[in-house]
C-alpha cells in the first residue's frame, strides 16, 4: 500500500472538490500512485483507494491530458486534499506480470525461428493471457510453433534476471540486438527491459554481438524479477488477423498449466478408444470427443496431437466399416445359393 492524498476530482461537470458536489462518474488524481495505467498493450492495475470519508473501488486507470485518473465505484465520499491509500490488486498484478515478459520473450523466440523480417504488429496483456500480433506472410508449422514454445519455456527454466531501467535514449538505440516497435515515438529517457543482460552490461559494449541472443526492449510495463516465476508458457492459438500478419495467444503460470493438463487428459481419452472394437462403437464414442477438443481450450501442439490421434481412430472406423460390409455381402452372397 502507499500513503498519498488527492490531488483532484474530475466529473462530467468539470473539476470538483468533494465528490457530494456532482453526479459521477469520477476520475481521481493523487498526487502519487502505485496503480500501472493502461499503456503499451498492457491491461490496467485494479484495486482500492481509500480515505477517512470514503473509498474507490478503483475498475480503470489511464493516462488523460496529463493525469492519471482512476476510476471506479464510490462509497461514502471522498474529498479533494484527503489522505488516502493506494492497494493495487497485486495478485491479479502478479498474473500479468508474466504474460508480460513472456510477451518480451516470445518476441525474441519469433525472431529465431522465423528470422528478422518478424515485426510486432502489436499486442494485449492481461492476467489471463497474452496475444501477440507479429509480421508473418505463412502460417507457422507445427515444428515451428513448437521451437517458438521450447525457446520459450527454456528461458523460463534457466531463471533469467529481468532488468529494467531508464536510459538516454542514444545509448540505448546503440544497444546491439534491441527491440523497438516501427513508428513509435518514444521518450528520452527511455526504460529498457533485458531479460538477462544487467542493462550496465549492455551499456557497457553496447555492440557486443551476443545481446542479440536475448530480449531486450523499449518498455514502460510491469515485469517479472526473474523469469522462473512464469513457471510454463504455452501457446493456445495462431491464427491469421490480417494480410501478413499473424496472432499467437498464450498462457503462462496456472493458465497454461491447467491448458496442458486438459489437453494431455484429452489426449489419453482418444487414445483409450484402441480399447473399443472398430465399428458403431467407435464411432459413437469418437463423435462427442471431436467436439470436446474443438471447445477445449488447449495448446496448439497438444491439439495437433490429439487430431493425429482422432484421424487414426477415426481410419480405425473406416476400415471395420469396409470389413463390416464385405463380410455382409459375402453372407448375401452365401444367403442366394442356399
Amino acid at each position: 500500500a502507499l500513503d498519498a492524498t488527492i490531488s483532484a476530482i474530475l466529473s462530467p461537470s468539470g473539476f470538483i472538490q468533494p465528490t457530494a458536489d456532482a453526479e459521477g462518474p469520477y476520475g481521481f488524481v493523487l498526487n502519487a500512485t502505485t496503480f500501472y495505467a493502461e499503456s503499451g498493450g498492457q491491461v490496467c492495475d485494479t484495486g482500492a483507494i481509500t480515505t477517512d470519508g470514503g473509498s474507490v473501488a478503483v475498475e480503470d486507470v489511464k493516462v488523460a491530458a496529463g493525469f492519471v485518473l482512476h476510476t471506479g465505484e464510490v462509497t461514502g465520499q471522498v474529498k479533494v486534499g484527503a489522505a488516502a491509500k493506494c492497494a493495487v490488486d497485486y495478485n491479479r498484478r502478479d498474473n500479468i506480470m508474466p504474460n508480460h515478459t513472456m510477451t518480451h520473450v516470445l518476441n525474441y523466440a519469433l525472431r529465431k525461428v522465423f528470422g528478422d523480417g518478424v515485426d510486432q504488429k502489436g499486442s494485449l496483456v492481461d492476467d489471463e493471457k497474452l496475444r501477440f500480433d507479429f509480421s508473418n506472410n505463412k502460417p507457422a508449422t507445427v515444428k515451428q510453433l513448437a521451437e517458438v514454445e521450447r525457446i520459450v519455456n527454456e528461458q523460463i527454466k534457466s531463471n533469467l534476471s529481468v532488468d529494467k531501467r531508464e536510459v538516454a535514449l542514444d545509448q540505448a538505440m546503440a544497444i546491439n540486438g534491441l527491440r523497438a516497435v516501427f513508428g513509435e515515438v518514444y521518450p528520452d529517457p527511455v526504460r529498457v527491459v533485458s531479460v538477462g543482460p544487467k542493462i550496465d552490461e549492455l551499456l557497457a559494449n553496447p555492440s557486443d554481438e551476443k545481446w542479440a541472443n536475448y530480449s531486450i526492449e523499449f518498455c514502460g510495463g510491469t515485469h517479472l524479477a526473474t523469469t522462473n516465476f512464469a513457471e510454463q508458457f504455452a501457446i493456445l492459438e495462431e491464427g491469421g488477423v490480417a494480410k501478413g500478419i499473424r496472432r499467437i495467444i498464450g498462457a503462462t503460470r496456472g493458465a497454461a498449466q491447467e491448458a496442458i493438463k486438459r489437453g494431455e487428459a484429452l489426449l489419453a481419452e482418444v487414445k483409450a478408444c484402441d480399447g473399443i472394437k472398430g465399428g458403431p462403437e467407435l464411432e459413437a464414442t469418437l463423435a462427442p470427443l471431436k467436439n470436446v477438443v474443438d471447445q477445449t481450450v488447449i495448446p496448439v501442439l497438444l491439439r495437433e496431437a490429439i487430431k493425429e490421434e482422432l484421424n487414426r481412430q477415426i481410419k480405425r472406423v473406416v476400415e471395420a466399416n469396409k470389413e463390416a460390409a464385405a463380410a455382409a455381402k459375402e453372407q448375401a452372397i452365401v444367403d442366394v445359393k442356399k
